[in-house]
């Protein structure tokens, strides 16, 4: 979308055209091989010949990936609605404080070898990174979902005054954790 937009203001239609073509092409391709219709949610990557992997990650909804999907424009408004609706359900079976948490659920005790990933709901298996919360608020505001947005951006504001600061990340339990020198987070939000 943004190499379209160079290229139009750069006065080159031929490019903008080929750009527009391959932007579409991708677009096509991301609903066809990771859009799930019937969870209401894109899967954040696919793995080949994983068929097993395939089932459980299917399961998986990604806040991340689909705030991208949004902001990418990959889903329509009922689309749209229909995750938040499933975020929602998550987050109350879940008992989650805000919509920063990366994974619903996290990949189970265990599956990643590395010491920081091996517990759920915790770093990057389902922790909770206010960087993600935001990008899914500002998602939602250009997509016109306003006020689900601004109900999320208070959720996110109210747990980091609460903190008296904006950590890196946290863990289910609320512990801020990461760097103290960490902006990412307070940048988008």
């Amino acid at each position: 979308q943004k190499m379209v937009l160079l290229a139009g203001r750069l006065g080159n239609r031929i490019m903008a055209g080929k750009w527009r073509g391959r932007e579409k092409a991708i677009a096509a391709g991301c609903r066809r091989l990771l859009y799930l219709p019937d969870r209401g949610y894109f899967l954040v990557h696919r793995l080949a010949g994983e068929q097993d992997l395939f089932k459980q990650e299917k399961e998986i909804l990604a806040v991340g990936g689909n705030a991208e999907a949004i902001r990418a424009g990959l889903m329509t408004p009922a689309e749209i609605a229909r995750f938040l609706s499933v975020l929602e359900e998550r987050r109350r079976r879940y008992q989650l404080r805000t919509v920063s948490f990366t994974l619903l659920p996290p990949y189970p005790e265990g599956f990643f070898p590395h010491p920081l990933l091996r517990s759920p709901w915790s770093y990057q298996n389902g922790g909770e990174w206010d960087w993600i919360g935001g990008r899914l608020v500002s998602a939602l505001y250009r997509s016109g979902f306003r006020y689900k947005a601004e109900k999320f951006l208070r959720e996110i504001a109210v747990k980091n005054l609460a903190e008296m600061n904006i950590f890196e990340w946290s863990d289910r339990g609320g512990g801020g954790q990461g760097a103290s020198f960490y902006a990412g987070a307070a940048g988008v939000l």
